[in-house]
This record gives structure tokens, C-alpha cells and sequence, in this order.
């Protein structure tokens, strides 16, 4: 049986292997290699393919969100410094207050005092 099988191998002229095969063959080598190595990322954005849409929206929905925070800590910024400034006013205000009346109180006991002497030279 050999020497059949090596008889028709001798006879029978081998061709070399063309282009197109080895090219297939390489290539399909390197897609199972990228299989076993990369699998599960492979597979795992196969599935994330259905959800493309619902994920686009959400980052959609993240970033608007992104936008009105930062819109409301400038808001909250502004009216927090207005706050300061008005609590500052009215700090200023309280204090100029008591101090006019101080000088009022001051200018009132002074001259009751006067009378009071004044009062008391007259009886």
C-alpha cells in the first residue's frame, strides 16, 4: 500500500500552494488567535451593539446634566455672594445706626445733665 501511495505521490506533479489559499488560511489563523485573546471584549461589544442608542441617549442625558450643574453652582455663586453683600450692607447700616444713635444718646444724656445742674441751681 506505501509503495502504491508513493508511486502516485512521485508521479503526480505537486503544485505549489497559490496566493489566495496561504492568504485565507493566515488570515483565518489570526481571526481565531484574536478570538481566544480578545473574546470576551469581542463579545461583550457584540451585545453592547443592541444597546448603542439607550448608551448614546445616557451620554446625552449625563453630559445635559453636566451643563445644568454647572448652571446652577454659577447661579448659586451669584446668590451667594449676593447674600454677602447684602448681609456686609446691612452689617455696615447696623453699625452706622448705632453709632448715630450713640452720638445721639451721647449729645441727649449730655444735655440732660445740663438741665439736671441747671435744675438744680435754679430751686
Amino acid at each position: 500500500m506505501r509503495t502504491v501511495f508513493y508511486e502516485i505521490m512521485r508521479k503526480h506533479r505537486v503544485r505549489p500552494i497559490g496566493f489566495l489559499p496561504c492568504a485565507t488560511f493566515r488570515c483565518s489563523v489570526a481571526t481565531c488567535a484574536g478570538l481566544l485573546v480578545y473574546g470576551d471584549g469581542i463579545e461583550c461589544a457584540a451585545e453592547s451593539l443592541t444597546a448603542a442608542p439607550s448608551i448614546a441617549s445616557l451620554g446625552r442625558g449625563i453630559q445635559s446634566l453636566h451643563q445644568a450643574s454647572k448652571a446652577v453652582k454659577q447661579i448659586e455663586n451669584s446668590m451667594i455672594q449676593k447674600s454677602i453683600k447684602s448681609l456686609v450692607y446691612r452689617f455696615k447700616k447696623v453699625s452706622y445706626d448705632k453709632r448715630a444713635l450713640n452720638e445721639d444718646s451721647d449729645k441727649n444724656q449730655s444735655g440732660k445733665n445740663e438741665t439736671t445742674v441747671e435744675e438744680k441751681i435754679i430751686d
